[in-house]
């Protein structure tokens, strides 16, 4: 590996390649998987040598269609010998892990930090660590046999394969405006000169799992549930064929938000309204559509449906992709650090920002942070 990526606690020689080689079975986890860092043990276990189980996550779009393919040929050709699964969607699988049962029985383990990408094997700053005590492996076979998965086949891939074309697409817009952030990082080389992030990440992390195994989160959410079933038929999601008095039911709704009645009666723009919310929910969903929506000059802007509406549509679209946005969620995250700001690209940087944060959770749950940020803003 890379002189700046360590293992600790292997043992003298240790040589990973050799050991995959030799192996009897590899059970591999990963978040994320790239054909370049596939190419990093591609020899060791692509011939008729370990039996290979593979579990590889999809989120983020980061894992390259075209090696699923490869995998799903050799899974063909090898049959029992090398199987591959992909996790689901939701919620977020972030592991990075091998198990190694060796030619003699012996068993060990990598847990680190490093995906199967070549910055994941070769580039980046990564940290792992070498297991071998017997109970820690038992409890990480029974953790690798109980993942939620799905045996990896060709419907799969030709539909995550389209998801991924049009993510590189919004990618490869938004990475323009990331170019000043670069040039500012351009001297954060060493320890000396790095600095905190710019939020309190750790205690609105402490007091947001602290509240929510309160009797008031609890009931919040059981709340949030009913009433997103209220939404749902009031908007009649997800066609959106909703009339006029299905919109003022919608408003009378304040849970994910009370929204001002001011433009509540909008019967000339019910066909425009429409449209605008089927486009919205259409993954992935990218800048340029949001921005329509947002912007007083887009093409599917209406008049008094704003930042604080939309996203309480998404959100009850999708509880753990899209969070609510209005000003008591500006000031909770204000109260932690975390300047957040109107816009159609601040909210898809805001939602994506939030989303890694509640990672760490058993599941990314919107819906319970906006029953936390209601408690927060009282």
């Amino acid at each position: 590996m890379h002189s700046k990526a360590i293992i600790v606690g292997k043992p003298n020689n240790f040589d990973l390649k050799r050991s995959l080689k030799s192996a009897q079975f590899v059970r591999i986890a990963m978040a994320f998987a790239t054909r370049s860092g596939w190419n990093f043990i591609r020899e060791e276990l692509s011939t008729d040598g370990p039996v290979v189980d593979i579990v590889v996550g999809l989120s983020g779009w980061i894992t390259e269609p075209r090696l699923l393919q490869e995998w799903y040929d050799l899974s063909i050709k090898r049959l029992r010998g090398f199987r591959v699964s992909v996790s689901p969607m939701r919620p977020i699988f972030h592991p990075k892990v091998v198990l190694v049962t060796e030619e003699s029985g012996s068993k060990f383990a990598i847990v680190g930090s490093g995906n199967l990408t070549q910055g994941g094997q070769q580039e980046n700053v990564e940290c792992g660590a070498y297991i071998c005590d017997e109970q820690a492996i038992a409890e990480l076979e029974i953790w690798f046999a109980e993942l939620s998965r799905l045996v990896l086949k060709k419907e799969i891939i030709e539909s995550y394969r389209k998801d991924h074309n049009e993510a590189r697409r919004l990618r490869a817009r938004q990475a323009l405006s990331k170019s000043g952030v670069q040039t500012q990082l351009k001297g954060a080389q060493t320890t000396d000169n790095w600095k905190s992030p710019h939020w309190d990440e750790l205690r609105f992390m402490n007091d947001f799992k602290k509240f929510m195994k309160s009797a008031d989160a609890i009931a919040g959410l059981e709340s949030r549930v009913e009433r997103a079933k209220a939404i749902r038929k009031a908007l009649r999601m997800p066609r959106f064929n909703f009339d006029k008095s299905d919109w003022q039911e919608f408003y009378a709704i304040r849970e994910f938000g009370a929204i001002r009645l001011t433009y509540q009666d909008i019967p000339n723009e019910m066909t425009k309204l429409r449209g605008m919310f089927r486009a919205l929910i259409v993954k992935p969903l990218e800048l340029e559509t949001l921005e329509s929506a947002f912007a007083i000059d887009g093409k599917r802007h209406i008049r008094g449906v704003g930042t604080n509406l939309i996203s309480k549509v998404l959100t009850v679209h999708d509880r753990h992709w899209w969070p609510l946005f209005n000003r008591r969620v500006i000031a909770t995250f204000g109260h932690y650090g975390y300047k957040a700001h109107w816009g159609a690209e601040s909210y898809l940087r805001f939602a994506q920002d939030i989303r890694n944060c509640l990672a760490s959770t058993d599941e990314v749950d919107f819906w319970a942070l906006d029953v936390f940020c209601e408690y927060k803003s009282r």
